[in-house]
């Protein structure tokens, strides 16, 4: 599933930082989040634009009804990211 959120890196979490364990998880907001590895162009996007991600994970598939995401060639934006 690709999903798109606005990038916020004051809400990453790095767990076992400097080991060869280390992850960073990244918001995708509503208490949704991905591994930073899933992020497309992370360090290329500026704070507050648009960052697409890709993944299968739990977290992401769940998220669809807060995270605008991809289906085909459409992206679909949940109702509550419309208010």
């Amino acid at each position: 599933m690709r999903v798109r959120f606005k990038k916020d890196s004051s809400k990453n979490h790095t767990m076992y930082a400097g080991t060869e364990h280390e992850s960073t998880s990244v918001s995708m907001g509503y208490g949704f989040s991905t591994n930073i590895k899933n992020c497309i162009n992370w360090n290329d996007t500026p704070e507050g634009e648009l960052v697409e991600a890709n993944g299968n994970d739990a977290f992401m598939i769940s998220g669809d009804k807060y995270v605008e995401h991809k289906r085909g060639n459409n992206w679909i934006t949940p109702k509550i990211l419309k208010k």
